[in-house]
């Protein structure tokens, strides 16, 4: 997770990805990571992964806190202040609490900031393709689409349905929507026709009515009801 994290690519970009303990400064901060958490404390890492870091669990927070894992995660970027250095052991003790800032940081400040706005356009992005994807599958399961499946379950109300080209779905058909005397089996392949699809559910309601299936087939659409005159 290193190598993909903003925070860290752009702290390489302006050479301030630290690689050995001497380039370290006392009372300086960095760009690091949570390597892993224990009971006193966590490690962490501002760059190079034989780089060390001991973060004592009086120094996470201002406030007490019982547990590391209740602030903190694996892998999540943290902005760490070198407090003492042991260049012999390639380590390091340091502190996760806020302390104020100097001029001499205000780069990292800016990274921390792009940073940031990467990680929310990223965000909106995966958000647009999730949206684009309902869209595409509400759009291939339109009313009227015929479906092979076969039947996964039996209910009182009717049947369970796995859809053979939507196995991540469930169709649902209900008894009114089954021709009269049918009795389906476990395993059984069957043809559908689709009635309605809701993508937040993931769950197609279809139909097995045999006329409704020919038309469908026919016409490439669920026929409409007909209006008394």
């Amino acid at each position: 997770f290193v190598s993909l994290k903003p925070s860290l690519r752009l702290a390489a970009a302006d050479g301030a990805f630290i690689t050995d303990s001497t380039e370290l400064q006392e009372s300086r901060f960095y760009t690091g990571y949570v390597k892993s958490i224990l009971e006193n404390g966590v490690n962490v890492s501002v760059g190079a992964w034989q780089l060390k870091g001991f973060v004592r669990k009086a120094q996470i927070a201002e406030h007490f806190i019982e547990n590391p894992n209740q602030e903190v995660s694996v892998g999540q970027t943290v902005r760490v202040q070198v407090r003492s250095i042991d260049a012999k052991n390639k380590s390091f003790l340091a502190v996760l609490r806020p302390f104020p800032v100097t001029d001499a940081d205000v780069p990292l400040l800016q990274r921390e900031a792009e940073a940031l706005r990467l990680f929310f356009e990223a965000r909106a992005a995966l958000a647009l393709a999730r949206l684009d994807s309902k869209q595409k599958q509400q759009t291939q399961l339109a009313p009227g689409l015929l479906l092979n499946a076969s039947v996964k379950a039996l209910e009182p109300y009717g049947a369970l349905l796995s859809p053979a080209a939507h196995e991540e779905l469930t169709a649902v058909v209900l008894k009114d929507n089954m021709p009269e005397g049918t009795k389906l089996e476990v395993g059984e392949q069957v043809q559908c026709v689709v009635l309605d699809f809701s993508s937040d559910s993931k769950i197609i309601d279809v139909s097995l009515q045999q006329e409704l299936a020919t038309s469908c087939a026919l016409t490439g659409s669920v026929p409409k009801a007909s209006k008394a005159g």
